[in-house]
């Protein structure tokens, strides 16, 4: 058997497992000193979700016999009665024992995660990517990316109140919808997540970390008053995770609280200051609230922590463009652009910068860009034919501007349409008001 598909095997029957612990005694009564047998007791015990038994059994099983699937398995027994750091030992003689496998890589970044380790969470499904880049969230044990959920399905059959194996299914069906899985869809898979986060509750409603992931697959489908009760449940139970307060952030920032978003991400930072986006949206939250030099403080602290993040460097250069730092605004869309050479919006801030410094060449160039990227803004065009104006290209500079007034019609964007139309009839003696 493949060693992936030997982690994903399929569970069986309860009796079945209570007849393979019965032939593991007796082997052990003659044997005593026979892994394989610890082995074997132990997977039956972790499937009936005895895991203290099952965590006994693999002890016995690695002493006599170091194997890298009881070392997993250790590891999700321990995960399961939340014993993150044993379970992250676990993980890792694993790993060391198997270099290539997704899986391990993908089990250790879940359990990083949750105890917001985010460099090492990011490390693990990176790792996790590079072994498994046809779906890197859900890697593939037996050709079938439902395997996880199925056997989740089946453990739940065995133990229908064990809120941990619903809370585990949750976090696989967030993490198949964050992919983009075609089937099922997407909103389905979000939606049969918060169906198992509600039923772990219900079995157990003093665990923080089915609040937490309720919260954000409540985020991820636009339910924000519901996503901030369940992140003020989580953070009433525990009060120390920054990743709540990050979330619980980001949705009043989507409510339009910015103060309150604020003050979410002041605690987030003081629990981990070592987590670049939480500046990085804290600094949007500013922004949003007109405090442009406020945000560009934490602009700096996200971009000195993660230098690699094209949004950081333009978000800051939108802070400075207020400001009327125009160098400045350039030099950081330039950095963007750099990062990410494809973004139509970073291509039009960076000549709405031209524009205002008279560089009407340059502007009309980076309208070019942000035009060929995004055919169909109307923005992009409307400005890139104030450019051509300044230039006297009069022909070309109307074209621009009656395709930015179909563009700006058909998307009902008013205040456009009507400034698109004296600009026309301004610069344009044949063009009349209608």
């Amino acid at each position: 058997m493949r060693e992936n598909d030997r982690i994903q095997s399929e569970l069986g029957s309860v009796s079945e497992y209570e007849a393979e612990i019965a032939d593991c005694n007796e082997i052990l009564r003659q044997k005593p000193n026979n892994p394989f047998a610890y082995h074997d007791r132990g997977f039956a015990n972790y499937a009936l979700g005895r895991y203290e038994e099952a965590i006994a059994d693999f002890d016995k099983a690695v002493h006599l016999k170091p194997d890298l699937y009881n070392y997993y398995l250790r590891g999700m027994a321990n995960y399961l009665l939340r014993r993150h750091e044993e379970a992250i030992a676990d993980f890792d003689k694993a790993i060391r024992l198997d270099l290539n496998n997704a899986y391990l890589y993908y089990s250790r970044g879940v359990v990083n995660y949750e105890l917001g380790r985010h460099e090492e969470t990011i490390s693990d499904f990176d790792r996790t990517i590079h072994l498994n880049p046809s779906n890197p969230h859900i890697p593939r044990t037996a050709g079938d990316d439902l395997n996880a959920i199925l056997n989740f399905d089946k453990a739940i059959r065995l133990n229908p109140n064990n809120p941990y194996l619903y809370h585990s299914r949750g976090i696989v069906r967030y993490i198949m919808g964050r992919t983009g899985t075609v089937f099922p869809p997407q909103g389905q898979l979000y939606q049969a997540a918060i169906f198992d986060f509600d039923k772990a509750i219900s079995l157990n409603a003093n665990y923080s970390y089915t609040y937490h992931w309720r919260g954000i697959v409540n985020y991820l489908l636009g339910k924000y008053e519901e996503s901030i009760s369940d992140f003020d449940k989580a953070i009433s139970l525990n009060s120390n995770y920054s990743h709540s307060y990050h979330w619980k952030g980001k949705a009043n920032y989507k409510l339009r609280r910015y103060e309150e978003a604020i003050i979410n991400y002041d605690k987030a930072i003081s629990l981990n200051p070592d987590y670049s986006n939480t500046y990085h949206e804290r600094g949007a939250a500013k922004f949003r609230k007109e405090e442009y030099q406020e945000s560009i403080f934490d602009f700096d602290a996200a971009i000195l922590l993660t230098p690699d993040n094209p949004h950081t460097y333009h978000w800051r250069g939108m802070a400075n463009y207020k400001l009327q730092r125009y160098v400045e605004a350039i030099t950081d869309f330039d950095e963007a652009i750099n990062r990410s050479p494809d973004n139509p919006a970073f291509y039009y801030y960076r000549g709405d910068v031209n524009y205002k410094l008279q560089q009407y060449r340059e502007a009309i160039v980076d309208y070019d860009a942000a035009i060929h990227f995004d055919p169909h803004n109307e923005w992009s065009y409307y400005h890139r034919g104030l450019a051509k104006k300044q230039l006297n290209r009069l022909d070309e500079a109307r074209q621009d501007l009656e395709t930015a007034l179909k563009l700006a019609e058909q998307t009902d964007n008013v205040d456009l349409t009507r400034n698109i139309k004296l600009e026309l009839w301004r610069s344009f003696s044949t063009m009349t008001l209608s």
